[in-house]
């Protein structure tokens, strides 16, 4: 009786919001209605101020893209010339923003440029009385009766090239040497990476004293990269103090981020974990699962089993999968099973723990596109292009149910944390929400105007977040008890999202390479990554959401601050190249999975204060005055070293993180549906 009663309660409370949201849509459509009749009305020169704009407009374009079949044509046609007039007063908002700082900077530049020459004029006597002539293309001359020795060796310049990882100048040997004691020259070479020749270029004398944060911390990438990674961890956190201890401004901004970075990579650890990963842009290589603490890796010459990360292992067996890569296959929570799609319109379920196959599931009528797994691992969902869905019997290999009511391919399954339901994404605009022990459908969510790529649950269960090739995200609360959210990047499309292990962020992808971070309830948009060095091609929070960990397409795996997206450090070096990155557990930091198979692992500090006395932990003592000395710099005593940081907490960043500009539209969700199952079901 109970159970009756509660489905009265819910189909009344269905009901309800549907003709709330008739009502909404009702008002506001008479409201809507005078602003077009003015706008029609007015001659077509002075239609422009008619146009609606702010949060009229977007209310507007939210009901548009929800329920388009409700407006007439000239009511879209009215919307949509709103939109274009909106989106041309941005665009001449910028290119005025952008005319008026380069006026600016023409302002600072002009006497900038005269106090040099001054400086310069002043300077020229005594330079060519007392100095040698020095010209980098040229061999070194002699005069008669005197030898000249060549120059001193060129300070190589940190180079940042676009969509690139800083990379960091070898710096030459210390030049300075005992008195009466010759200097000879050295052959000098450009250190090479994938970004290209680094640029050496020669500094003025006297430009820039040895203790200078810059030349620093191109000592401790020198000595890191020569094996001495404990003169590189405690020369790199001399340059973070006197970092610190500089007034906050431009300056230390741009200072930080190489003396972090030096540290960070001081600290990590790779070792090995598989065999080398596949390379590849269409397809995963990589599934994260048990708390993102092991992962299923695809190699070029097939899929590898568990690997967890842990201390020394056996190297993982491979499993003969009819798939190379994971390409729309699924891992269960606890890392057991894996299922992967074939293309025999049949999909298999493996152990990950014997390397054998479980079961085979055969049923549909056309090529398949994913799998998943249900928490639980008992239940397996396939989707495929004959239209359906189809839930399987994980032990058994029997069909259980069969989700048919897609109008298109059905590209993606998921299910809810309990598993008591699933969401599908289709080609036909839609995702569908089914009951898994019934295989009935439950609701219809409309609203997107492309096909839906991916589709997710929150971690309570409460929301579901949708992707679209229309270049957008849905937010939506499963009850309907909130509008649907419309959540998008100003002049991007977002091709990736999804909600933090917490539930409390959303992390989006955009199509220029560029992340977004919007609040996992509301949808609101919060901040974009400020200044990454290079293209994102996927992100991630750690467990309490305090840091974000980008893989970009170059390669690279930058750490970046959670409230703010600043930059901290970037965590893969020359020669290393990014394919996966994930957060362990609170001891082992950052965790990012290398093209050739091996495993690097990062400590993640509560702030530059912690990093740096984990950095002298690390070292095990200070460098004492001789060891300075022989670095180069006599009389640089071990004044900082061991000593706690007035700065703790902050990572030596003061830049403002970029805010995503425009919010999210709200619109009504008309369940029309969802009235018409709870009405089956009485």
């Amino acid at each position: 009786m109970s159970g009756s009663q509660d489905d009265v309660v819910a189909k009344n409370q269905k009901l309800d919001a549907d003709l709330k949201g008739k009502l909404d849509f009702f008002i506001w459509h008479q409201r809507f209605k005078r602003a077009y009749k003015a706008w029609s009305d007015t001659p077509t020169d002075l239609k422009m101020p008619f146009l609606l704009t702010g949060e009229a407009l977007s209310t507007a374009e939210g009901w548009m893209l929800m329920h388009p079949g409700k407006l007439s044509d000239g009511e879209r046609r009215f919307i949509m010339r709103s939109v274009a007039q909106s989106t041309q007063k941005i665009v001449v908002a910028q290119a005025d923003e952008t005319e008026s700082d380069n006026k600016r900077s023409s302002r600072i530049m002009i006497p900038l440029m005269a106090a040099a020459m001054v400086m310069a004029l002043i300077a020229l006597p005594r330079l060519l009385r007392d100095e040698p002539a020095r010209v980098a293309s040229a061999p070194p001359s002699t005069t008669q009766g005197e030898t000249q020795s060549p120059p001193p060796a060129a300070t190589p310049e940190p180079v940042r090239q676009a969509g690139t990882t800083p990379v960091e100048a070898v710096p030459s040997e210390p030049t300075e040497k005992p008195a009466g004691e010759t200097t000879t020259a050295s052959a000098e070479k450009p250190a090479v990476n994938d970004a290209g020749p680094v640029r050496l270029s020669r500094q003025p004398f006297g430009l820039m004293a040895k203790t200078h944060p810059t030349r620093l911390t191109e000592l401790a990438d020198d000595r890191r990269r020569t094996g001495d990674t404990r003169t590189g961890l405690l020369v790199a956190a001399e340059a973070i103090q006197k970092i610190a201890a500089m007034p906050p401004g431009v300056e230390r901004d741009g200072l930080a981020l190489p003396a972090v970075t030096s540290l960070m990579r001081g600290l990590s650890q790779t070792n090995a974990f598989a065999a080398p990963l596949a390379e590849t842009a269409a397809a995963p290589t990589v599934l994260f699962c048990d708390g993102l603490q092991a992962a299923v890796t695809a190699s070029q010459t097939g899929i590898l089993s568990l690997a967890r990360f842990g201390a020394t292992q056996h190297p993982p067996a491979a499993i003969a999968a009819s798939r190379t890569f994971l390409l729309g296959a699924a891992v269960d929570r606890s890392c057991q099973k894996l299922v992967v799609p074939g293309d025999d319109d049949a999909a298999e379920l493996w152990s990950l723990e014997t390397g054998r196959r479980l079961a085979r599931f055969e049923g549909h009528d056309h090529d398949l596109v994913a799998a998943a797994l249900s928490p639980d691992g008992r239940i397996v969902a396939t989707t495929a292009q004959d239209k359906t869905a189809r839930l399987w019997d994980a032990a058994s290999g029997r069909q259980r149910a069969v989700l048919a009511g897609h109008d298109g391919y059905v590209l993606r399954a998921a299910f809810s944390p309990d598993g008591r339901l699933i969401a599908t994404a289709s080609t036909d605009k839609t995702v569908r929400i089914w009951n898994t022990a019934t295989g009935k459908q439950s609701q219809v969510l409309s609203g997107h105007m492309d096909r839906v790529t991916e589709v997710a649950f929150s971690p309570d269960g409460a929301r579901l977040l949708s992707t679209s090739a229309d270049r957008t995200a849905h937010l939506v609360r499963i009850d309907g008890a909130e509008p649907v959210k419309i959540i998008r990047a100003p002049g991007r499309g977002i091709v990736e999202a999804k909600f933090t292990s917490d539930g409390r962020r959303i992390l989006t992808v955009s199509d220029d390479g560029n992340g977004q971070v919007f609040d996992g309830q509301t949808g609101v948009p919060l901040f974009e990554l400020a200044d990454s060095p290079g293209s994102v091609r996927s992100l991630t929070a750690s467990g309490d959401s305090r840091y974000l960990l980008a893989a970009t397409w170059e390669g690279q795996a930058i750490l970046h601050e959670g409230d703010t997206g600043r930059v901290i450090a970037v965590l893969t070096d020359r020669g290393q190249k990014a394919v996966a990155v994930a957060f362990g557990a609170r001891d082992q930091g950052a965790i990012v999975l290398l093209a050739d198979g091996r495993k690097l692992t990062t400590p993640v500090f509560d702030g530059i204060g912690s990093a740096v006395e984990g950095a002298t932990a690390a070292a095990g003592s200070c460098l004492s005055a001789e060891e300075w000395e022989a670095l180069g710099y006599s009389g640089q005593a071990a004044k900082s070293c061991g000593q706690p940081m007035e700065t703790k907490g902050a990572w030596l960043s003061t830049a403002a993180p970029r805010t995503v500009e425009r919010k999210p539209v709200e619109v009504e969700a008309f369940l029309d549906e969802v009235v018409a199952a709870a009405g089956e079901r009485s």
